[in-house]
C-alpha cells in the first residue's frame, strides 16, 4: 500500500507541478548525503541469496525503495499541488475500510499476534491523523469520515493493547486541536479553558471507571498496561552490538542486518537467533545504518520542525507539529524503518517545512483548488515570498 501511495504522489506532482519553490543548499547537501548513505546500506546487503530474497531486497517494505524516499524532498511542490495531495490522501484513507473487512479475523488479537491489527494497510489509518490538521479544506462529510476512521483505529488499538500506537494517535488528536484553536479559529482564551475543562472531566470519568473498563472490553490492555515488553529486547541488542565493536555502532550492519535474539516461529515452531528488526525506531536505524544514519535524519528533522512552527501558518505549523511527533515515535515505534504511510508522510512534511509553501494559511489553501485563478495564485505567491 505504501508503494502504491508513493507512485500516486509522483503522478499527481508530475501533472500538477508549477514552478518549484527554491530548496536551500543545506537541505540539498544533507539529503544528498542521506541518499548516498542509503546506497551504502543497500550495497552492504545480502545479494547472493535466492531470487525471492533478491526481489524482497528490491521491492520489499524494508528494501531499496525505503532508502530512495528522501528523493521526495526534491520533487516540485506548490500550494496547488499540496492541495491535490491532501485530497489524494483522503481518498487513500478510505481504503482502510475494505482492508478491515478483508482482514476482519485479525482485528482483535491476543499475545504475540496483537501487532497485526496496527499494520493492516501499512498504518493507513495514520492518514486520517495527518488530515485532521487540515480539516478546514474538507467538507463536513469528509471530516466526519476522517474522525470516524481515527476513532475506530484508536478503539482497535486499545482493545489490542497497542500502547505505543494509542499514544501516537492521542498525541495527534491533541496537536490537531491546538492547530484548530490557535491557528485556524484563533479562539479566545476562555473557549480553550472550557474545552480543557471538558477533557479533564472526561479523564476523571475514565479514571473512576478504570477498573471496570480494564476488566471488561479492554481487559488485554489491563494485562499489558504495566508490562515491560521492551527493555529485554533492547538489552539483547546492546549486548550484541557491544561485542561487535565500534564499526557496527557507527555504520550499522547493512540492508539485511540482524542482531542476536531467539525467536520462535509460531507456525513451524522453528527457533531462529537472527532478528532483522527491533521495535525501538532509533535502534532499528542503528541496526541498518548506524548512529551516523540517525544523526543525518535528525539534522534535517529538527530544523524542519523549527521552520514549520516558525511560519505561524496552518500548513507550516501542521507539518511541523506532525514531524515533532516523530522525535518520540522513533523511540516508541519504528515509523522510518519501512516503506509505509508514516515514512512517506515524514518526507512530505520535510519537503513542505523547507519551502515557502509553509507560509500558506488555510483560507489560501482552500482557494487554491481553483487551478486557473492566476490572479489569486499570484497574490498568494507574493504573500509567501
Amino acid at each position: 500500500m505504501g508503494e502504491l501511495l508513493l507512485l500516486s504522489f509522483l503522478i499527481v506532482i508530475y501533472f500538477n507541478a508549477r514552478k518549484s519553490l527554491s530548496i536551500s543548499l543545506f537541505l540539498k547537501v544533507v539529503v544528498t548525503i542521506l541518499i548516498m548513505w542509503g546506497a551504502l546500506i543497500i550495497l552492504r546487503g545480502e545479494w547472493n541469496g535466492s531470487r525471492t530474497a533478491l526481489m524482497l531486497n528490491v521491492i520489499g517494505h524494508n528494501g531499496v525503495i525505503l532508502y530512495l524516499l528522501p528523493l521526495l524532498v526534491f520533487l516540485p511542490l506548490s500550494g496547488f499541488t499540496l492541495h491535490k495531495i491532501l485530497y489524494l490522501l483522503f481518498l487513500y484513507s478510505l481504503f482502510i475500510y475494505p482492508l478491515w473487512l478483508l482482514n476482519i479475523q485479525d482485528l482483535i488479537q491476543r499475545g504475540s499476534f496483537s501487532y497485526r491489527t496496527e499494520t493492516i494497510g501499512v498504518f493507513l489509518a495514520f492518514l486520517s491523523g495527518f488530515l485532521l490538521f487540515f480539516h478546514p479544506i474538507f467538507t463536513k462529510g469528509q471530516n466526519l469520515a476522517i474522525r470516524i476512521t481515527l476513532l475506530i483505529y484508536l478503539v482497535l488499538m486499545l482493545i489490542n493493547a497497542r500502547r505505543n500506537i494509542c499514544f501516537s494517535i492521542i498525541t495527534l488528536l491533541f496537536l490537531a486541536y491546538l492547530v484548530n484553536s490557535f491557528i485556524v479559529k484563533k479562539e479566545a482564551i476562555y473557549s480553550n479553558i472550557l474545552a480543557f475543562g471538558g477533557v479533564l472531566i472526561l479523564i476523571l470519568i475514565i479514571l473512576i471507571n478504570l477498573n471496570s473498563l480494564l476488566s471488561g472490553f479492554f481487559s488485554y490492555l489491563g494485562e499489558r498496561g504495566t508490562t515491560d515488553t521492551r527493555s529485554g529486547v533492547e538489552e539483547l541488542f546492546f549486548y550484541d552490538f557491544n561485542r561487535s565493536g565500534i564499526n557496527d555502532w557507527l555504520f550499522g550492519r547493512g540492508l539485511n542486518g540482524t542482531y542476536y535474539q531467539e525467536m520462535v516461529d509460531s507456525d513451524t515452531g522453528e527457533i531462529t537467533t537472527d532478528r532483522g528488526g527491533i521495535e525501538t525506531g532509533y535502534l532499528d536505524l542503528v541496526l541498518k545504518g548506524g548512529i551516523l544514519y540517525n544523526i543525518l535524519l535528525l539534522v534535517i528533522l529538527i530544523p524542519a520542525i523549527v521552520k514549520g512552527l516558525g511560519s505561524r501558518k496552518m500548513v507550516g505549523v501542521s507539518c511541523g507539529l506532525f514531524l515533532l511527533t516523530y522525535l518520540v515515535d522513533l523511540y516508541t515505534t519504528s515509523p522510518l524503518s519501512s516503506v509505509s504511510i508514516r515514512s512517506i508522510l515524514f518526507y512530505l512534511c520535510i519537503s513542505v517545512c523547507y519551502r515557502k509553501v509553509r507560509y500558506i494559511g488555510y483560507r489560501d489553501l482552500k482557494r487554491l483548488k481553483y487551478r486557473y485563478d492566476k490572479k489569486l495564485k499570484n497574490k498568494i505567491y507574493m504573500k509567501i515570498r
